[in-house]
């Protein structure tokens, strides 16, 4: 019989890779076999969101895009920070961030969710250059959503001359937005100089909204003053007796601060 000689180490390598190399070809193509079949199986209809009810789905997008508020943070240095601690402006923040994946679905869903989205939430901001940004990028990129904004806010306590002039910017920008109902500003020492520098900035703007709205005490009553500090300011959200106590004073604030507007617009106007 002749003898069989064993194959060389080389040999049975190769033959050991090409076993390989065919179970690996084989495995592969059941994997993909299999997924196909899988993927028919799992293969679903698009929900028909939009042949709900026009009044469900106003809800929906209600309950999904509108919150309390939208605060906005911009750079701030130390002392500022610690001022609007102390005066009550650095409020507790939610963590909870609104999510606008529902506005950008589809061109449809815009078209109904975007005007509730800018129109039922109040946009807050942390510095005057934070707000200018915002303004600035609406008016020049998206001026169609600027009827849609009804409240504006801005806390901050800042007085350097970077901010002064930012503050004159801000009121320029909101020249246009028309349909506000209510612009919250903090305004220092808001029974002498603080009046006057904020007429000062604010008299173009004022007057613009005097014009949408009819009459210079209705363009006046759109501005609101943030209430100096009322209460002992503690980490978290205020307390209802807390929030009362800031609705109460933020009531006289207003009341005075419309009355001295008004009485600045008649005396200018002379």
């Amino acid at each position: 019989m002749p003898s069989q000689r064993k194959p060389t180490t080389a040999q049975a390598v190769r033959k050991h890779k090409g076993s390989s190399k065919e179970k690996i070809r084989k495995k592969s193509s059941g994997h993909q076999k299999m997924g196909t079949i899988k993927s028919k199986h799992k293969a679903q209809k698009p929900f028909p969101f939009f042949k709900l009810a026009a009044e469900l789905r106003n809800e929906i997008y209600h309950l999904a895009l509108t919150t309390d508020e939208l605060n906005f943070e911009g750079h701030t240095d130390k002392k500022t920070k610690v001022q609007s601690v102390q005066l009550g402006l650095w409020r507790y923040k939610s963590f909870k961030l609104l999510s606008v994946n529902l506005v950008a679905t589809c061109k449809t869903a815009y078209h109904e969710a975007a005007p509730l989205l800018y129109s039922k939430n109040r946009f807050i901001f942390d510095t005057s250059q934070t707000l200018l940004m915002f303004l600035m990028r609406i008016r020049d990129h998206h001026p169609h959503i600027m009827p849609w904004i009804e409240y504006l806010g801005i806390r901050t306590v800042s007085q350097s001359a970077a901010t002064q002039s930012y503050r004159h910017a801000v009121f320029m920008a909101l020249v246009g937005f028309s349909n506000l109902k209510c612009v919250q500003f903090n305004i220092k020492h808001i029974e002498s100089h603080g009046l006057r520098k904020f007429f000062r900035d604010s008299h173009t703007w004022i007057t613009y909204l005097s014009e949408c709205k009819g009459s210079v005490r209705a363009g006046i009553e759109v501005i609101s003053v943030y209430p100096p500090w009322t209460w002992t300011f503690v980490w978290g959200a205020p307390t209802e007796k807390q929030k009362q106590l800031e609705a109460d004073k933020k009531e006289v604030d207003d009341t005075v601060l419309h009355a001295k507007l008004e009485k600045s617009f008649v005396k200018a106007l002379k």
